[in-house]
């Protein structure tokens, strides 16, 4: 009997899950890669994977699946300031909120894990190659852009390995926020977000590094600092299956749109359109199963938030400290005055802007 073969286009996350998956089932997986290596293109930064909202801590999850992420940094605290400085502390007791993780070529790095998990007799890596968007599985990273990030890595600080901070203030982040993540006491990615395309994140960044006390205090004996940036698309698209390929990542659009966290759906809808190969069955059924509400709930705080002016920051954030489980993330009074927002209209415009079937149909 043959082996069945199949082409991955992209070796970030996405695309190395799926040839995880596939490896790891007998598939022979050619992954086409415009980088130098795996990891190589997008630097050394810190990012976030959300762990609540679900009974099963999200790693442990991917274990039945070969995939084994041994490298994390637990957060069980999230400190959000306004823009007057006022904090809400938002906490858990029974497991992590977050799970903070390096990105790039360190041994450490979830690339490199993700990596580790390969049937390495069953894949072959084409590096230095741009391939057109022709192949089994898409995993090129964003191809349309609506949310735009820069920001800093520090080695070398005093910072609280559990706790992430979050700065809400359009004077710095328009339409986003800023973030400090830590991984480990001593290192941490601190950087600016926003949904539109339009700012210099990096001025606005040092300017806020310069005048915010709280995260001045953290980094002022820093010993190394390096820059990233970076761009991702965010949606739910109708399908995520164009002209027979299978769309995964952020290349689909699944990122979510409230905060731009994207590495568990990258992860993910690699492991989903594996499956889909392997199973033969209905790619757009699995990935709107399991996190398909969770991108439009994010939609839709996306369009909320970004109605917000700085006071609107600050009714935002209710009580000194709270439990997960009181947490509400837009609280009522905020949805009810913003309620003149058609906010399935909404949905529907942001879908038809960014349409990726439109780019391949």
């Amino acid at each position: 009997m043959s082996v069945e073969e199949k082409t991955i286009i992209g070796a970030g996350l996405a695309g190395l899950s799926a040839a995880s998956v596939l490896s790891n089932n007998g598939y022979k997986v050619n992954v086409i890669e415009r980088g130098p290596s795996v990891g190589e293109l997008r630097g050394q930064d810190f990012q976030v994977i959300r762990n609540y909202g679900k009974d099963l801590n999200f790693l442990d999850s991917l274990k039945e699946y070969g995939i084994n992420i041994n490298h994390r940094q637990p957060i069980r605290k999230i400190v959000k300031y306004a823009p007057s400085g006022k904090s809400m502390e938002v906490s858990s007791d029974n497991g992590p909120l977050f799970y903070v993780i390096k990105r790039g070529q360190d041994e450490s790095s979830l690339d490199r894990q993700l990596c580790d998990s390969l049937n390495k007799k069953n894949v072959e890596f084409e590096f230095n190659r741009n391939a057109h968007i022709s192949g089994d599985i898409i995993a090129t990273g964003p191809i349309l852009r609506n949310i735009t990030g820069f920001g800093y890595t520090f080695d070398g600080i005093d910072v609280d390995p559990e706790k992430i901070l979050l700065f809400m203030d359009n004077d710095y982040a328009p339409k986003g926020y800023i973030y400090l993540a830590p991984f480990g006491k001593h290192s941490a990615s601190v950087a600016a977000v926003s949904f539109d395309l339009t700012y210099n994140l990096k001025m606005l960044l040092d300017r806020f590094l310069e005048k915010n006390k709280v995260i001045r205090e953290i980094i002022k004996n820093y010993k190394h600092k390096e820059s990233f940036t970076g761009y991702a698309y965010s949606n739910y698209p109708e399908t995520a299956k164009i002209a027979g390929q299978l769309f995964v990542g952020s290349v689909a659009g699944f990122v979510e749109a409230a905060r731009g966290f994207g590495v568990k759906y990258s992860i993910l809808s690699g492991i989903f359109a594996a499956k889909s190969i392997i199973q033969n069955l209905d790619y757009d059924v699995l990935w709107k199963d399991a996190f398909g509400k969770e991108l439009k709930e994010g939609l839709n705080r996306h369009f909320l938030l970004a109605s917000l002016n700085n006071d609107g920051y600050e009714k935002l954030l209710l009580g000194d400290k709270i439990g997960i489980g009181q947490y509400e993330k837009v609280p009522e009074s905020i949805s009810s005055f913003l309620k003149h927002i058609i906010l399935t209209k909404e949905l529907k415009d942001w879908q038809q802007q960014y349409s990726l079937e439109k780019m391949f149909k």
